[in-house]
């Protein structure tokens, strides 16, 4: 018997309906999955979203390199100085790679024609990349692009077509006369350097540049970082920056949605409770405030005061609390006429204990329900702040939040798109998760407020 009450109990039978209702049952995984990547990031990335390997410059997904710092010093007899990994390890056989390299600046007149080479602090007259073996276009993050064969550059001569985008005047080329590979092999004793070899000849000093450096392995294997999702312009880890700018979202919109729902709920059920001149006059300040471009007052409010996180709350919050209001004065007018509530007057019950212990705690199903899909709203809405340069700040640090990544992923996409990865990924991170949060709510409001599902169909 009590087996049967406990499977019939209203608990039960809303959570048998709730898991019915696939969408709804997608948003709630959607959402858990998403909220404890973004808790438990640490677990899952090693790095901080502030870590930067400036010379890696933005990597693609996938890509990896030595674990090495921008240099790398080791002494006989002192302690190496270089990545942790590397300083913890016995032994280490390194491949380093050493270039003889140039660039030539190449400026072009606006009618397609070569006005200056120059190679170094020398002008010269002309240049032909059959002469080295490995001529390249430098590209903006010094990276080296398509590789030149068989062109001459000369002045007051036009320069071939495709080599040069719509609109650039300025040609930056590195040359690569040779490049050789040296293998070192270096013993350490907690962390000590105790012998430094080239080949057969012993060294004493070896000073390595992080970038020239293509393997470092010890015993266990290479010692190598390892981005899944690529790297940004500042060689920052592109899936930590989003783990991380997760909170910030997920924090915006949770702490915004919390100050909107506590002013709201108070609000509306005061106004729905007393009713009369006063619910009239509080429901025609929030028909006024309706009709204000509160965006444009968020704006204006955090352009003046900055952009601090606490005001980011508090001003969000302030946006969304009116139908909130709205929503428990509905429900406060059919309630207060019921019996429970006569009961409580007649107990002595004052007007504050009626609203706060017995007319709110049976709004809680409306309340939930737009809870839910206030979040998502007000993650949007931060995201809006962000994407316009209004971004989210704390003790004078920018916190980027998704909606920041999103904007600097669109700013740093490239003329076609090369670098794509840094806009993909931070929208597939948000759009799932306002897709969860938006399911999970019509799923509530399903089981919880059945007569709106049914205004809904």
């Amino acid at each position: 018997m009590e087996n049967d009450l406990k499977e019939t109990s209203p608990g039960v039978l809303l959570f048998k309906e709730f898991v019915r209702n696939p969408l709804a049952l997608t948003g709630a995984i959607s959402v858990f999955v998403m909220t404890f990547v973004v808790i438990f990031a640490p677990l899952i990335t090693e790095y901080e979203p502030t870590d930067q390997i400036v010379w890696q410059h933005s990597k693609p997904p996938g890509y990896s390199y030595p674990n090495v710092t921008i240099k790398n010093h080791f002494k006989l007899d002192q302690k190496a100085k270089s990545s942790i990994p590397v300083m913890e390890s016995s032994f280490l056989d390194i491949e380093n790679a050493v270039k003889d390299e140039f660039q030539i600046r190449i400026v072009v007149k606006t009618n397609g024609k070569i006005s200056k080479i120059k190679r170094g602090n020398k002008f010269i007259k002309s240049f032909n990349t059959n002469d080295y073996p490995n001529v390249y276009v430098l590209m903006k993050n010094n990276e080296n692009g398509k590789k030149l064969n068989d062109i001459t550059f000369k002045v007051k001569k036009p320069i071939d077509k495709g080599i040069l985008k719509t609109g650039e005047r300025v040609l930056l080329l590195n040359i690569i006369e040779k490049q050789s590979i040296q293998n070192y092999k270096i013993k350490l004793n907690d962390g000590v350097v105790t012998e430094i070899m080239k080949g057969d000849e012993k060294l004493e000093n070896l000073i390595l540049d992080g970038p020239t450096i293509n393997r470092i392995s010890n015993h266990a294997g290479e010692i190598k970082n390892y981005h899944l999702l690529g790297t940004d312009e500042l060689g920052r880890d592109l899936l930590a920056r989003i783990l991380y700018g997760g909170r910030i979202s997920l924090m915006v919109g949770i702490i915004a949605t919390v100050v909107s729902i506590i002013i709201g709920v108070i609000y509306g059920a005061v106004s729905g409770y007393l009713g009369g001149k006063t619910d009239q006059l509080m429901m025609a300040s929030v028909d006024i405030l309706y009709a204000m471009p509160f965006m444009f007052l968020v704006i204006i409010l955090m352009v003046s005061f900055g952009t601090n996180i606490f005001l980011l709350f508090i001003a969000l919050g302030c946006v969304q609390w009116l139908t909130m209001a709205r929503i428990v004065r509905g429900q406060i007018l059919s309630l207060k006429e019921m019996e429970f509530v006569e009961a409580a007057k007649m107990s002595g019950s004052s007007t504050l204990q009626i609203i706060f212990k017995h007319l709110i705690p049976h709004t809680i199903g409306p309340i939930i329900v737009y809870t839910s899909l206030t979040v998502p709203a007000v993650i949007l809405e931060e995201s809006f702040l962000a994407f316009i340069g209004l971004q989210v700040q704390f003790d004078g640090r920018t916190l980027d939040s998704w909606g920041t990544l999103i904007s600097k992923g669109i700013e740093s996409l490239g003329d076609n798109g090369e670098r794509s990865w840094f806009l993909i990924y931070p929208s597939i991170a948000m759009a799932v998760t306002l897709f969860g949060l938006n399911a999970l709510g019509d799923g509530l409001r399903d089981v919880l407020d059945p007569k709106l599902k049914k205004r809904a169909n």
